[in-house]
Protein backbone atom coordinates (compact mmCIF):
# COMPACT_ATOMS: atom_id res chain seq x y z
CA UNK A 1 0.00 0.00 0.00
CA UNK A 2 1.61 3.21 -1.06
CA UNK A 3 1.39 6.30 1.50
CA UNK A 4 -1.77 7.67 0.37
CA UNK A 5 -3.75 4.82 0.35
CA UNK A 6 -2.61 4.30 4.02
CA UNK A 7 -3.59 7.83 4.63
CA UNK A 8 -7.05 7.23 2.89
CA UNK A 9 -7.44 4.04 5.22
CA UNK A 10 -6.54 5.63 8.19
CA UNK A 11 -8.81 9.32 7.27
CA UNK A 12 -12.09 6.70 6.69
CA UNK A 13 -11.18 4.76 9.87
CA UNK A 14 -11.39 7.83 11.96
CA UNK A 15 -14.40 8.76 9.81
CA UNK A 16 -16.32 5.49 10.82
CA UNK A 17 -15.58 5.94 14.27
CA UNK A 18 -16.84 10.15 14.34
CA UNK A 19 -20.03 8.85 12.79
CA UNK A 20 -20.72 5.70 14.75
CA UNK A 21 -19.97 7.69 18.29
CA UNK A 22 -22.25 10.69 17.25
CA UNK A 23 -24.98 8.60 16.56
CA UNK A 24 -24.12 6.74 20.21
CA UNK A 25 -23.56 3.11 17.69
CA UNK A 26 -21.70 0.65 19.92
CA UNK A 27 -19.23 -1.24 17.24
CA UNK A 28 -21.51 -4.15 17.69
CA UNK A 29 -24.56 -2.58 16.47
CA UNK A 30 -22.67 -0.73 13.67
CA UNK A 31 -21.22 -4.06 12.77
CA UNK A 32 -24.73 -5.89 12.88
CA UNK A 33 -26.37 -3.03 10.69
CA UNK A 34 -23.57 -3.62 8.26
CA UNK A 35 -23.43 -7.15 8.35
CA UNK A 36 -19.56 -7.28 9.10
CA UNK A 37 -17.84 -8.56 12.45
CA UNK A 38 -16.91 -6.33 15.09
CA UNK A 39 -13.54 -7.40 14.83
CA UNK A 40 -13.30 -6.00 11.12
CA UNK A 41 -14.76 -2.72 12.43
CA UNK A 42 -12.54 -2.44 14.79
CA UNK A 43 -9.47 -3.08 12.15
CA UNK A 44 -11.05 -0.68 9.94
CA UNK A 45 -11.77 2.31 12.68
CA UNK A 46 -7.78 1.50 13.54
CA UNK A 47 -7.28 2.08 10.11
CA UNK A 48 -5.01 -1.24 9.73
CA UNK A 49 -7.60 -2.48 6.98
CA UNK A 50 -8.84 -0.91 3.66
CA UNK A 51 -12.65 -1.94 3.35
CA UNK A 52 -13.87 -4.19 0.32
CA UNK A 53 -16.59 -1.67 -1.77
CA UNK A 54 -19.44 -3.69 -0.77
CA UNK A 55 -18.53 -3.21 2.76
CA UNK A 56 -18.23 0.66 2.43
CA UNK A 57 -21.80 1.06 0.54
CA UNK A 58 -23.09 -1.58 4.24
CA UNK A 59 -21.30 1.06 6.21
CA UNK A 60 -22.65 4.12 4.53
CA UNK A 61 -26.39 2.61 4.50
CA UNK A 62 -25.81 1.90 8.25
CA UNK A 63 -24.64 4.87 9.15
CA UNK A 64 -27.28 6.99 6.42
CA UNK A 65 -24.07 8.77 4.91
CA UNK A 66 -23.31 9.61 1.66
CA UNK A 67 -21.29 7.03 0.06
CA UNK A 68 -18.81 9.78 -1.43
CA UNK A 69 -18.48 11.19 2.53
CA UNK A 70 -16.23 8.03 3.95
CA UNK A 71 -13.62 8.26 0.69
CA UNK A 72 -13.76 12.19 1.12
CA UNK A 73 -11.15 14.13 3.42
CA UNK A 74 -12.82 14.64 6.45
CA UNK A 75 -11.92 18.51 6.91
CA UNK A 76 -12.38 19.05 3.09
CA UNK A 77 -15.74 20.74 1.93
CA UNK A 78 -18.38 18.45 0.11
CA UNK A 79 -18.19 20.90 -2.81
CA UNK A 80 -20.89 23.46 -1.81
CA UNK A 81 -23.55 21.00 -0.29
CA UNK A 82 -24.80 22.67 3.16
CA UNK A 83 -27.01 20.19 3.66
CA UNK A 84 -25.20 16.96 3.28
CA UNK A 85 -25.35 16.63 7.37
CA UNK A 86 -29.21 17.67 7.81
CA UNK A 87 -30.09 15.43 5.02
CA UNK A 88 -28.18 12.53 7.23
CA UNK A 89 -29.62 13.68 10.27
CA UNK A 90 -33.33 13.45 8.69
CA UNK A 91 -32.36 9.85 7.11
CA UNK A 92 -30.74 8.44 9.85
CA UNK A 93 -33.64 9.03 12.18
CA UNK A 94 -36.40 8.05 9.72
CA UNK A 95 -38.11 11.17 9.83
CA UNK A 96 -41.26 11.73 7.75
CA UNK A 97 -42.38 15.04 5.31
CA UNK A 98 -44.52 15.71 8.71
CA UNK A 99 -41.50 15.94 10.82
CA UNK A 100 -39.40 17.46 8.69
CA UNK A 101 -41.78 20.47 8.37
CA UNK A 102 -41.82 20.43 12.13
CA UNK A 103 -38.13 20.82 11.94
CA UNK A 104 -38.13 23.49 9.45
CA UNK A 105 -40.53 25.71 11.78
CA UNK A 106 -38.14 25.45 14.78
CA UNK A 107 -35.16 26.50 12.55
CA UNK A 108 -36.82 29.09 11.20
CA UNK A 109 -37.96 30.37 15.20
CA UNK A 110 -34.58 29.52 16.02
CA UNK A 111 -32.83 31.14 12.87
CA UNK A 112 -34.78 33.95 11.88
CA UNK A 113 -33.98 35.43 7.80
CA UNK A 114 -31.38 38.28 8.12
CA UNK A 115 -32.45 41.88 7.35
CA UNK A 116 -33.04 42.36 3.37
CA UNK A 117 -32.44 37.98 3.05
CA UNK A 118 -34.90 37.26 0.46
CA UNK A 119 -35.60 33.53 1.59
CA UNK A 120 -38.03 32.68 4.47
Amino acid sequence: MNENTKSLVKQVGKYLQKQRTERGLTQEALAERADISVSYLSMLERGERAPHLQTLVALSEALAVPLVALLSPEDAPQEGDVSAGLRSFIAFRGLSASQVGQLESVARVLFPAREGGEHG
